[in-house]
């Protein structure tokens, strides 16, 4: 989906946040978060891309990528979401979704992960590299 496209039948952006929620558990983000996320993909100004995979007819995964307006020092794009139902899970959705995203969006990557998710393999398979260790200040 790109900015200004209008939902799929069924879906709308609250109810994919409480989705993503769910099926990101452990690492998961509250779903405001993950809400306020698809509305800056959504927006026209700053903009992303939501890509959506359906399985039998069921949604069954998500990615989300955040443009950062950027290139050189930071990436021009954030893959702040990927995620599967877990009940759909080891059927390729996760690498199918992530080449999507590459194919779908110019420029470079950057994403965080953190060092126990078991997407880390999927993510170095497919090319990406750790570049810097993320320390944050959080107030």
């Amino acid at each position: 989906m790109r900015p200004g496209q209008p939902w799929p039948a069924g879906l709308t952006l609250s109810g994919l946040a409480r989705r993503m929620h769910v099926w990101l558990q452990p690492y998961t983000d509250r779903t405001a978060d993950i809400r306020r996320c698809l509305q800056y993909a959504m927006d026209r100004k700053r903009g992303g891309r939501i890509l959506l995979v359906r399985l039998h007819g069921e949604w069954s995964g998500v990615a989300v990528v955040n443009f950062t307006g950027m290139k050189g020092y930071i990436p021009a794009n954030v893959l702040v979401y990927l995620t599967v139902n877990p009940a759909a899970r080891g059927q390729g959705l996760g690498t199918e979704l992530t080449q999507r995203v590459l194919r779908a969006c110019p420029g470079d990557f950057k994403l965080h992960v953190e060092y126990d998710n078991p997407a880390r393999r999927l993510y170095e398979r497919l090319g990406f590299r750790t570049k810097y260790a993320e320390y944050r200040f959080q107030r």
